[in-house]
Formats: C-alpha cells, sequence, structure tokens
C-alpha cells in the first residue's frame, strides 16, 4: 500500500497551540520555550569566546543563537495577533524598543556621546514581533507568504549592499544597513517571519526544509560558489543557509522529541526560555563581573585551558542570579509600583539620560544593567500599566 505524502498546507488554528490559537499557561508548547531557552544557552557559548582553537567551532555555533530565539519570538507573535488589540500591542513593543537600550548602553556606555544608535538584540525583538503582529493582525496570511517574505528580507539586504554600501550611507549602518555587532532589519527579520513558518507547517515538512536547504548548500559548495560561512553579521549565502538549516531542524526536534519539555525551575531551557528577557540582561551581568573585571577566563587556569568549564561556571551564576531576582521581585509593595505608567516612562529616560550625562563609562555600565534588570523583571506588568488590567502575552518575551 502505498504512503500518500504529507499535504503542504497551514495547521487547523485550533488542532493545538499556533498562530490561529490564543494559547493559555495550562496548554503552553513547552517546545518554544526549549527552543528559546536553548537560544540562551548558544548566547553563553557566544559571548565568551573560547582562545583554544579546539574550541573555535562551539564559539561559531554558538554564534547561532538568534537563530531559535528569533523564530520563537515570531511566533509568539502570532498568538499576540489573535487577542489583543494593535494600540496595546504597539505600546508595549515601543517600551520594550527604548527600554532595550539598557543592553546597548551595557555593552557600549558611550553610545549617547555622540549619540550613535545601532539595533541590538532588544530592538529586532520588538521591530520583528511588531511586523509579524501587524501582518498576522491585518492579513491573515496562509502560511507560504511568511516563507516568500523571510527568504526576501535576505534578498533586500543583499540589494542594499548594493544600492546603499553601509561605507556610504553611515547613518543607516546597524539600522537598516549591515554593521558588525549589530542587529539590523535586513536581513534579520528573516527569522522571525521563518520561525512562523517552520511552527505552522507538519514536522514532515520541517524535515522536508530541512533537506532541501541542506542540498542547496551543498550544491553551492561542489559548484564552487563563495559561501563565507562564517560571515554573520555581513550575512552571506551560505550563513543564511546554515541558519536555516538550524532553524527547520531544531522546530523538528523540539517538536518530535520531549526530551527537555520537562516543567521544572531545574530544567535550564523551560527556565531560562520563559524568562529569556531577564537572562539577556543577567548573563551579560555575570559575564561583565567575571570576565571584564575579574578576568576569570584567563586568570584561572581550569577555566582557561577547558572553557566548557566556564561556559557551564557562567550559565550556573546567571542561572541563580536569575532565581534570586525573581524571587526578590515577588516584594508586593516593590512590584505594584510597576503597575503605574509613569514608572515605566521613567525608566525609559533614565536609560538615554545615564548614558547622555554620566562621563563614566563604569558608572553608565552598570547602572544601565540595573535599569534593564528592572524593567525584564516587571515587563509582564506593563500591559496592566499601560491599559489598567493584565495584558501579559500568551508567551514572555
Amino acid at each position: 500500500m502505498i504512503e500518500h505524502a504529507p499535504r503542504f498546507e497551514e495547521r487547523p488554528p485550533y488542532a493545538r497551540p499556533g498562530c490561529g490559537e490564543t494559547v493559555q499557561a495550562k496548554d503552553r508548547d513547552l517546545s518554544l520555550d526549549v527552543l528559546k531557552g536553548l537560544g540562551c544557552i548558544l548566547m553563553v557559548m557566544a559571548h565568551v569566546p573560547a582562545k583554544i582553537w579546539t574550541y573555535q567551532g562551539l564559539t561559531f555555533l554558538g554564534g547561532f543563537a538568534p537563530v531559535p530565539f528569533y523564530s520563537v519570538v515570531g511566533v509568539t507573535a502570532c498568538f499576540q495577533a489573535q487577542k489583543y488589540k494593535p494600540r496595546s500591542v504597539i505600546l508595549n513593543y515601543l517600551f520594550l524598543f527604548l527600554l532595550g537600550f539598557a543592553l546597548n548602553g551595557f555593552n557600549s556606555p558611550d553610545f549617547m556621546r555622540p549619540p550613535v544608535i545601532h539595533f541590538d538584540i532588544i530592538q529586532i525583538i520588538a521591530i520583528g514581533s511588531l511586523a509579524v503582529y501587524l501582518l498576522e493582525y491585518y492579513f491573515k496570511p496562509p502560511v507560504w507568504i511568511y516563507l516568500m517574505l523571510g527568504i526576501i528580507s535576505f534578498l533586500v539586504k543583499l540589494a542594499l549592499d548594493v544600492v546603499l554600501p553601509a561605507q556610504n550611507y553611515p547613518l543607516l549602518a546597524g539600522l537598516l544597513l549591515t554593521y558588525s555587532g549589530t542587529f539590523p532589519i535586513f536581513p534579520w527579520l528573516f527569522l522571525f517571519l521563518l520561525g512562523v513558518f517552520a511552527y505552522r507547517i507538519s514536522v514532515q515538512w520541517d524535515l522536508g526544509w530541512t533537506v532541501i536547504t541542506a542540498g542547496i548548500y551543498m550544491l553551492l559548495a561542489l559548484t564552487g560558489f563563495a559561501l563565507d560561512y562564517r560571515n554573520k553579521f555581513d550575512m552571506s549565502v551560505g550563513y543564511f543557509l546554515l541558519s536555516c538549516i538550524l532553524l527547520f531542524g531544531l522546530f523538528l526536534l523540539a517538536r518530535k522529541f520531549k526530551w527537555f519539555q520537562w516543567q521544572s525551575p531545574f530544567n535550564p531551557f523551560i527556565f531560562f526560555g520563559q524568562n529569556s528577557l531577564l537572562f539577556l540582561f543577567v548573563h551579560f551581568s555575570v559575564i561583565g563581573v567575571f570576565v571584564l573585571r575579574l578576568q576569570w577566563n584567563d586568570n584561572i587556569r581550569w577555566f582557561r585551558l577547558y572553557p566548557f568549564l566556564f561556559w557551564g561556571f557562567v550559565t550556573l551564576v546567571t542561572w541563580i542570579s536569575m532565581a534570586f531576582l525573581l524571587y526578590a521581585a515577588r516584594i508586593r509593595w516593590l512590584a505594584i509600583q510597576f503597575d503605574r505608567i509613569w514608572v515605566w516612562m521613567l525608566l525609559a529616560f533614565l536609560v538615554f539620560a545615564v548614558a547622555a550625562l554620566i562621563p563614566y563609562k563604569g558608572i553608565v555600565r552598570w547602572s544601565e544593567a540595573g535599569l534593564g534588570i528592572s524593567a525584564a523583571l516587571y515587563y509582564h506588568r506593563l500591559g496592566r500599566a499601560l491599559k489598567g488590567r493584565d495584558l501579559t502575552p500568551a508567551y514572555e518575551i
């Protein structure tokens, strides 16, 4: 008996958690948390690069952290399109966009002297999420549109390289055009769009697209095409294809196998995935203490010889610090202050004022870390501050 091939179709909206369904906590799709948690763990490998050549491959792998992270955020934006009105969502992401500059300030304390605005991790999250939300809310496109728009986002980057070279238009570098260490709109929008596509198609088609993208990569390599596969920030065709292979492959594995989907604070994938905004600020702070200041990665012999031990150490300290902060954030009299919109406006103002007015990089760096951690801890209360009721997204950023 010949088995029919699976149809290439969008998952029925109410068959299981998907972009057509509002997901409550009780039926939360833990595969998304696992993928986002994996992205967090990969960030540690990317942000603490190993100096020993045998670990260079793992550091390169860590650089793919945005693949699972951004793609899942794109999926969660679809959930929001089914539950929240545009005004509330736009204001939510506007605050996220502005407060996200606290991370810019931590990594580049002088970014406001003179003002040099580049999009970092949180800015592209806000923009990519809003783009998917608006697309889903107003148009509800068929699943293949997300595939086409994802590919077009990368092709636009290639076109901009020719039409608007970054060296000739420095004000657009890091915003619209590629710039080292930044996340401009093009090409990074492609991950949010392809994430929706990968989640809405069947597992069989995730496997199919993993094979298709891998086949395209191998075919180009065999023909001698310059893949330049390590070029991340001025994204090459090779890096784009590797990202696609990883994206479809990870969605396939996370949805097919339930290895890491046990709900517990002792599961790092779930814990980091469900508190990923806080993770961004805390893990950078831990790196700031133990790498930038104490330099334990060089000064402690075992960490220097075996970088994976230091990666584990940073992850563990981040984990413990987050757990403590989340526990402390439960203090009621402090938490209810973040139900007031003026508190969020003050936070956003201070993010820029600190960087613009304080000349000491160390003070700016740690002040921005404190502001960012405060915003991340209480971000779920921002909706209440905006509308006077709880607007917590089905999945936290």
